[in-house]
């Protein structure tokens, strides 16, 4: 595994976007991109960064593969341990945020050699494929505080490996935004690919979800109260209640022994997740879905 500069960082200043260009990173296999975010004044805490980034983009060939705001990527990666979080403070340097896809936390090599990203692939053959457009777009908010001259920089963790598969996958981070109502209420899944996780935050009146169940064609796949599931991440070796953490989340996590043929493939099926909570719910639930899916799908 190799760590690399990324030299193509576009301008940066509150209230705008930058753009991190990676084509320079075809034709390696992506292991993981690390972003240093800082700024030269204000609050110099990892919550007030957080509050600056108002959505992450990964896009590859132009389409959207991964968008999270700042708070919801910290939240993603805090549920599996305290080390993989935000790390250092804002204040040049700046924080370190990093975007993985081969999933350090994930004790099966396979199991890490499946979510790592390769840019190339088909193995020796001829025709080989490739993803032809790679960027990642940060866009800041106004200034929250004081802070300003915001700057970034990023590193790529890579190594030369060309997968021989025909269709590679990689796991996205899709925003699903759920309608919600009453005290309890069944959301209809219409999206594709394989759904390794869902992370779901309140919804728009402030109510945290206690309970939810998943069934697939009719067969329950999960059903738990929110602190029956936090208790068997928990004992999983997971660690939802980080005290970095958003505390009113819920999570539904289908590869929570570290075993990727737990997660559930939607295309074509019948999914449902039915949720339930203390107070009538309004509005939306805003979650973060974890997918497999195809490169190219």
């Amino acid at each position: 595994m190799q760590r690399i500069p990324i030299l193509e960082v576009g301008p940066v200043a509150l209230s705008a976007t930058t753009v991190i260009r990676l084509e320079g990173l075809i034709g390696r296999r992506i292991l993981g991109i690390q972003v240093l975010f800082g700024y030269a004044g204000g609050t110099n805490t990892v919550a007030s960064a957080l509050l600056h980034i108002a959505e992450m983009r990964f896009i590859v060939n132009d389409v959207v593969k991964r968008r999270v705001s700042g708070r919801q990527w910290q939240d993603l990666l805090l549920k599996n341990g305290t080390m993989y979080g935000f790390y250092g403070l804002p204040n040049l340097p700046g924080t370190s945020m990093m975007i993985p896809f081969s999933e350090a936390w994930r004790q099966d090599r396979d199991q890490r050699d499946i979510t790592a990203f390769p840019t190339v692939w088909g193995g020796g053959k001829a025709p080989r494929q490739q993803v032809y457009s790679l960027r990642l777009e940060i866009q800041l908010t106004a200034a929250v505080d004081a802070s300003h001259d915001p700057t970034f920089g990023a590193y790529a963790c890579v190594d030369d490996i060309v997968p021989d598969v025909v269709s590679p996958m990689m796991i996205e981070w899709q925003q699903w935004s759920i309608p919600s109502g009453s005290l309890a209420f069944d959301y209809s899944v219409k999206q594709q690919g394989v759904l390794v996780a869902l992370q779901m935050a309140q919804d728009t009146g402030n109510n945290t979800a206690t309970r939810t169940r998943l069934t697939v064609d009719e067969k329950v796949i999960h059903d738990m109260t929110r602190s029956e599931a936090l208790a068997d991440l928990v004992f999983n070796g997971m660690d939802p209640l980080n005290a970095a953490r958003t505390a009113t989340l819920t999570d539904i996590v289908l590869d929570r022994d570290d075993n990727l043929a737990r997660a559930v493939p939607l295309s074509g099926r019948t999914v449902l997740l039915h949720v339930e909570a203390g107070g009538a719910m309004i509005g939306t639930i805003q979650a973060v879905a974890e997918v497999l899916r195809s490169i190219g799908g």
